[in-house]
């Protein structure tokens, strides 16, 4: 995968904004949590949403990129952390169900399998995505 239009320079700016709104309505359920002493469960499933959404807003953690042959965004940061830990195994990429999908395979005939699905829905107003080529069934044969 490599990043043929913009840049992460661009895009972190945009992102740590996004979770800066994010962070004000997390703090705003917790001045509520203080002053009723608890949430009723539509504040909780709302907290719980918000604090996954800071996560993938926060650019240290999460660096989207949108897929140039197909609809996809997905987390380059952990798609190119995962294939330097396997870069010496045979695997396989493959786009199967709006995932990115990583098999691989070692001598012990043992095998693995990571799941990269569509982040698009998170940052349907983002200005500023990367976008990477990126062939489809790409094979490595190590």
């Amino acid at each position: 995968m490599k990043i043929v239009k913009g840049s992460f320079e661009k895009l972190k700016p945009e992102m740590k904004l996004f979770q800066a709104d994010v962070k004000q309505k997390i703090k705003d359920l917790s001045k509520i949590r203080k002053e009723k002493g608890c949430l009723n469960e539509q504040e909780i499933e709302k907290l719980r949403d918000l604090e996954k959404l800071e996560r993938l807003y926060n650019p240290s953690k999460v660096l989207p990129v949108q897929l140039e042959n197909v609809s996809l965004v997905v987390d380059y940061k952990l798609f190119t952390k995962f294939l330097k830990k396997i870069k010496k195994l045979p695997y396989e990429i493959n786009i199967e169900n709006n995932c990115l999908i990583v098999e691989y395979w070692t001598a012990q005939r043992t095998s693995g399998r990571l799941e990269l699905r569509d982040l698009s829905n998170y940052y349907l107003h983002f200005q500023h995505m990367p976008v990477a080529y990126f062939p489809i069934a790409e094979v490595n044969a190590s």
